[in-house]
């Protein structure tokens, strides 16, 4: 029997650079792709693959830009593209709702699993109000014409109650792709601070993923050392807080590390991971931090005691965080790590989540 065709739609493609939608996209081709015959869309901003191959999925770019509100032409152009051939769409975020609202209008009956994206996605700062209130007509507008899909309890009660959205299913994020790296003698000279104790945190460089409360916290903490990984050439504000932060000493700021190997490395070698999102839903990062066994300070929002099962020390603004890492020894972060590995393996490794979505598309594609 041929494999049922998979569309992955609506992020930037893969290999994936730090973002949420990308790096779910990359794990679930790379647990999958032995299954079902799985395209990857990608924008122009995208570097080619040779072969426009990779892990097994078929890369199809597309020469329109996948950020701003282009982004609305580059997922609609992909559906479009999907539907000719695709068995089931998979779609990250409502920006394809004008797309799909026409081809559920003239017929199309195949499989579409839109997956919402970060916590009231339709609030986050980096939106224009017109950006906002596009997502939320989006949401609005695919009632009943796909299934949803979110990746926190919390997500899915606010999606019902901001929308009388009840067709919701709830898939989390896997972290295990995380793994230790002993740093040898060349990435110890690439990375000297791999000699040190030191903190660590990735995220992109967005206002909402509270970059400047952590920086502004270890500025104030010269005794501790940050390293904080980053797109931060992708924004203005990312650029600003680069200028401004760039030449502290105990601050380290990597502008991308886009080798798994490196990024690890980084990572697995840390004392501590410091969280500081406020409206993703299941972030990969956290996700991977935890299965590395890193003790977790997390931004006190009701998402992140979710994810964390509360296995984290919570902080609220820039002196808190400084505070709370001051006060917060060896001992505490050693039981901190135990609790917070012992949760993410439960619960937050890609064989479980690979598990859930192949139920999720088997159940809609049954009989066809």
């Amino acid at each position: 029997m041929p494999k049922k065709k998979l569309a992955l739609i609506g992020t930037r493609g893969i290999p994936a650079k730090y973002g949420g939608g990308e790096t779910l996209y990359e794990n679930l081709v790379r647990g999958l792709a032995g299954r079902y015959d799985i395209t990857v869309y990608c924008c122009r901003e995208q570097p080619r693959v040779e072969g426009d191959s990779y892990l097994g999925a078929r890369l199809k770019y597309l020469n329109i830009k996948g950020n701003g509100w282009q982004s609305v032409v580059y997922d609609c152009a992909s559906v479009f593209d999907a539907a000719r051939y695709a068995d089931i769409l998979y779609v990250f975020g409502p920006a394809s709702a004008i797309a799909i609202r026409l081809l559920r209008l003239f017929g199309f009956r195949k499989p579409i699993v839109m997956n919402c994206g970060g916590l009231n996605e339709w609030e986050r700062e980096k939106f224009s109000k017109p950006a906002k209130a596009y997502l939320k007509w989006g949401y609005r507008a695919l009632k009943g014409k796909v299934k949803y899909l979110a990746d926190n309890e919390l997500y899915a009660s606010s999606l019902k109650e901001e929308f009388g959205i009840t067709d919701i299913v709830v898939i989390r994020y896997g972290g295990d792709n995380a793994v230790k790296v002993q740093p040898d003698t060349e990435l110890l000279s690439k990375y000297p601070f791999l000699n040190d104790e030191y903190y660590v945190s990735v995220s992109r460089a967005q206002i909402d993923n509270n970059l400047h409360m952590v920086l502004e916290a270890f500025a104030a903490m010269p005794e501790r050392k940050l390293v904080l990984v980053s797109n931060f050439k992708v924004s203005g504000y990312g650029q600003n807080l680069y200028e401004q932060y760039k030449d502290v000493p105990n601050l380290t700021l990597i502008p991308g590390i886009y080798d798994q190997m490196e990024l690890n490395a980084v990572r697995s070698n840390a004392c501590a991971y410091i969280h500081s999102h406020s409206r993703c839903g299941t972030p990969p990062s956290l996700c991977e931090a935890m299965n590395l066994g890193l003790p977790v300070f997390s931004y006190d929002v009701e998402v992140n005691h979710e994810v964390t099962a509360d296995n984290a020390i919570f902080f609220s603004s820039a002196e808190d965080l400084a505070a709370k890492v001051r006060q917060s020894g060896p001992e505490v972060l050693s039981e901190l790590s135990s609790a917070s590995y012992g949760h993410a393996r439960k619960e937050l490794t890609w064989d479980h989540i690979w598990g859930q979505y192949v139920s999720l598309f088997e159940s809609m594609t049954a009989g066809k």
